[in-house]
């Protein structure tokens, strides 16, 4: 606050700018989750096996990943410990949405990320929206 008055720079101005930067970060958040959805409109229906859960590389979360015999695909988002014996049962078959351009996978878990995502970044951005446009 001391600097807001030394520089001259209103408090106001900088809740704008930090308001700005806020949705700047939920659009961007918003556009990620559309990407996914139009990256799940692209992909195909698979049948495969729960193979196992591990990491790419030491760097990268732990997901799971699914065999169709020939070929293993990584989810496309970090596995659900919480659920992990509901959706993680191995050997088990299910349906998932194959992204060939991405060589990843979604399953139930990842639609239901990619839904409400979509859903609470769309929300974010709107109620950041009115905030702003109610400041000016």
């Amino acid at each position: 606050m001391i600097l807001c008055v030394i520089s001259g720079i209103s408090i106001s101005t900088i809740l704008s700018g930090v308001l700005l930067l806020t949705l700047l970060s939920a659009v961007l958040i918003l556009l990620f989750f559309i990407t996914c959805v139009v990256n799940l409109i692209a992909s195909k229906k698979i049948t495969v096996r729960f193979d196992r859960i591990d990491r790419e590389n030491e760097k990268s979360f732990e997901r799971a990943y699914y065999s169709d015999g020939e070929n293993c695909y990584p989810n496309a988002f970090p596995y659900e410990k919480l659920l992990k014996s509901v959706l993680y049962t191995p050997g088990s078959e299910t349906k998932v949405r194959l992204c060939r351009k991405k060589n990843k996978v979604f399953d139930r878990m990842s639609l239901f990320i990619v839904a409400a995502g979509i859903l609470l970044s769309g929300m974010s951005v709107f109620a950041i929206s009115v905030h702003i446009l109610e400041l000016l």
